[in-house]
């Protein structure tokens, strides 16, 4: 009886259609119904005579599982003949109505949840009917929140390019946390409200905040300098300042030296006419805007010796080129073969602005020459062996 076409059957057949989400679509979209027309797989002439009380119960059972239509139909055909006599069994099951397709996969509760999703769409965000369609299950899931992200698609719409932060949001029911927690539909949702000249998702190299138009707090570029340099009021050594200001500071160093480790760069001597600069991993490229950096006569970077060390590096030289790197050699790596760490994904592209040595560092690390993903962290490295390597009366 396992083989013949049971209710559990028919359920699994139509579960395909909502499951991969064609036939929310097609309801959300107002297409006509599909029809499912299941051709039943049932007992043998052979097998009715031989055990026909259990042909009964599976005949029942199918019967019984259509409700009487309202899940499902059910058309017979007549099968026998002289030894067990013309009888009639199921033969094909239908399913030709948006109800029955609800009552048979049990969703009605969550077709109901889409109605309320449609309903308030259409008043006034018909637009996004589109992407209802598209991922109508995904609604479902949303339904609960549906209202609060219409209200915030409209006031991201309505705000975005005055100059605003997202947590100046006075939506219904929206605060940045709701924003940070859904960015990612509502950056679907904007696209489409947008339409296909308007859609800002494939440039990822950006925030969401950005791409939408709205302000950030900008990271700051920490730096410590000579005091003699006369750039900073009262003496003061070090300063945090947006990247606008710090490009306007009136200062000249003969050398600026960017260190990526923040303690290591809190603790490194000042000589006389330097600026230290902390590198901040992949935000370091951003002070090739800095003009005074890229005047001054000598430029040092001092990162990881990883792959990403390597990475931060080549992005900076590209807008500094005669930028040297410091203590991102073999040498310094295989002095602290006992400090190695793991590197967590290392990188694997090829590096353009690297020189002739850490290119080849950086391809030894990247096949593995010392082992699998090796990394030699910028603090682990011996603050004597740093002083001595530094040199500049740092010692």
């Amino acid at each position: 009886m396992t083989a013949w076409t049971g209710p559990t059957q028919v359920r699994e057949r139509a579960r395909r259609r909502w499951d991969d989400g064609s036939l929310p679509r097609d309801y959300v979209l107002g297409k006509p119904c599909p029809c499912l027309d299941i051709p039943v797989r049932g007992p043998t002439p052979r097998e009715i005579g031989h055990d026909l009380a259990r042909v009964r119960q599976w005949q029942g059972a199918l019967i019984v599982g259509g409700h009487d239509g309202r899940v499902y139909d059910v058309s017979m055909r007549t099968i026998g003949g002289r030894a067990i006599g013309r009888t009639a069994i199921p033969d094909r099951v239908t399913v030709t109505t948006y109800d029955q397709w609800w009552r048979l996969l049990g969703v009605t509760a969550e077709v109901r949840c889409l109605d309320e999703v449609l309903t308030r769409t259409r008043l006034g965000h018909g637009q996004l009917v589109e992407w209802v369609a598209r991922r109508p299950l995904r609604a479902i899931d949303l339904s609960p929140v549906w209202p609060a992200l219409l209200a915030a698609t409209d006031w991201l719409v309505a705000q975005s390019g005055h100059g605003r932060y997202l947590r100046e949001v006075s939506a219904p029911g929206v605060d940045t946390k709701f924003i940070e927690r859904h960015q990612g539909v509502l950056a679907e949702l904007l696209d489409c409200r947008a339409g296909p000249q308007g859609s800002r998702t494939a440039d990822r190299s950006r925030t969401f905040a950005s791409r939408r138009g709205f302000r950030e707090p900008q990271r700051l570029v920490h730096l410590r300098l000579d005091t003699s340099l006369g750039c900073l009021p009262n003496n003061i050594d070090e300063a945090a300042l947006p990247l606008r200001h710090a490009a306007g500071l009136g200062v000249t160093p003969q050398r600026v030296f960017v260190i990526e480790n923040q303690v290591t760069f809190l603790s490194v001597p000042v000589p006389r006419g330097e600026v230290v600069v902390w590198g901040h991993g992949f935000d370091a490229h951003r002070l090739g805007d800095l003009p005074w950096l890229r005047a001054a006569a000598e430029v040092r970077y001092w990162g990881d010796i990883d792959t990403h060390g390597f990475v931060i590096l080549s992005s900076l030289r590209a807008r500094v080129p005669h930028l040297e790197s410091v203590l991102m050699d073999r040498a310094t790596l295989l002095a602290h073969r006992d400090r190695w760490v793991p590197e967590p994904s290392p990188a694997h592209g090829e590096l353009r602005a690297l020189s002739p040595p850490e290119q080849r560092l950086y391809h030894d690390l990247v096949e593995g020459v010392y082992g699998p993903a090796v990394r030699l962290e910028q603090e682990r490295v011996d603050w004597a062996h740093c002083l001595r390597a530094l040199g500049d009366n740092r010692a």
